[in-house]
């Protein structure tokens, strides 16, 4: 296990809380709805392998047969808190909630390793934990409830991935030849067709969401594709690029993706698409943002750098291994 301070002090320094909207009171469930999230859409949307909150960073450790889950200290301490396979964090208060497996049971557990608790059986996935309730997946439906999994409303089907966003939930549909990106209030009222085509993938900041197509889904990352900005006015506009992005993750200043266009090199570019820069031409994926560092995995052995987990800072520099471990096959 990496258990260096230096790669603690840095995480913890460079911690940065991204708060995405909230939600309105539905009728159904009746919950007081709370807007912060356990965890920023980015990370969620790439299966929630990191989390934080105030001095705690708790991640999975993907060198292990389990992905069990630890937390990380700003004194530079691993804490392994469970040894269940844990995906989608979301930290809210001092307790961890995740789903034990891609799909898997939704479990909560307080960061101290205590109160282990499955609260909801079966298959879930995308999850999104807030102070007041939950939102994931049921196979292709979009679920709400409370934080014991309890008085559970449907409120949209065939979804195939979801965020929360500006009062409201944003999802996509379909697969990645058909479908489009809708809107629906937290009561399931209100379903409306903001795009209408098929998407590989999304993400969000405070003030906007961000979401790619592909040229030609039949020849994925060879022809290309476009990125577009939605604003809290729904208005779409497409960036100025012509490659095809996908594990995308935004903050307030720049959009993070794997370009699928070059055997998955990690890019970084300003908001309104300018600025393109390549961080690292390796093959990357499951892109995380962490306060002023990005955590990915290099899913293949490349020049010089082995498969594995890793951490770098957002400007392309200090990229070091995780921890001693590789990400198993």
């Amino acid at each position: 296990m990496y258990a260096r301070k230096s790669l603690a002090v840095s995480l913890i320094i460079s911690l940065t809380i991204i708060i995405l909207g909230g939600c309105h009171a539905p009728s159904k469930p009746e919950i007081e709805w709370s807007n912060q999230w356990g965890n920023i859409s980015g990370n969620i949307l790439e299966d929630g392998y990191v989390a934080a909150n105030g001095n705690t960073v708790c991640y999975a450790s993907l060198n292990e047969a389990a992905d069990a889950l630890y937390s990380l200290s700003e004194t530079g301490e691993i804490t392994l808190i469970s040894r269940k396979a844990a995906y989608n964090l979301n930290i809210v208060d001092n307790q961890v909630y995740f789903t034990n497996g891609l799909p898997g049971s939704i479990c909560r557990i307080d960061i101290d390793g205590t109160n282990f608790k499955t609260l909801v059986r079966g298959e879930y996935r995308n999850l999104f934990v807030s102070q007041s309730h939950m939102a994931y997946l049921q196979g292709s439906s979009l679920v709400v409830s409370d934080l014991a999994g309890e008085h559970t409303t449907t409120i949209a089907s065939d979804v195939r991935r979801f965020l929360p966003f500006d009062d409201t939930f944003l999802f996509i549909t379909g697969n990645m030849e058909a479908g489009g990106l809708y809107q629906i209030n937290p009561d399931g009222t209100g379903q409306e067709c903001l795009f209408d085509r098929p998407i590989i993938c999304l993400c969000s900041n405070s003030e906007a969401i961000y979401f790619s197509v592909s040229n030609d889904v039949t020849t994925f990352g060879a022809s290309g594709g476009s990125v577009y900005q939605l604003n809290k006015e729904r208005k779409v506009m497409q960036l100025p690029t012509e490659m095809e992005c996908w594990d995308m993750n935004a903050t307030d200043e720049h959009v993070f993706f794997r370009n699928q266009s070059e055997q998955g090199a990690l890019y970084r570019m300003d908001l309104d698409g300018s600025n393109m820069i390549c961080l690292l031409r390796e093959n990357c994926t499951n892109i995380h943002v962490m306060g002023n560092s990005l955590v990915f995995r290099i899913v293949t052995t490349g020049k010089g750098v082995d498969a594995g987990y890793y951490v770098m800072g957002q400007d392309g520099n200090d990229l070091r291994l995780l921890d001693s471990q590789t990400v198993p096959s």
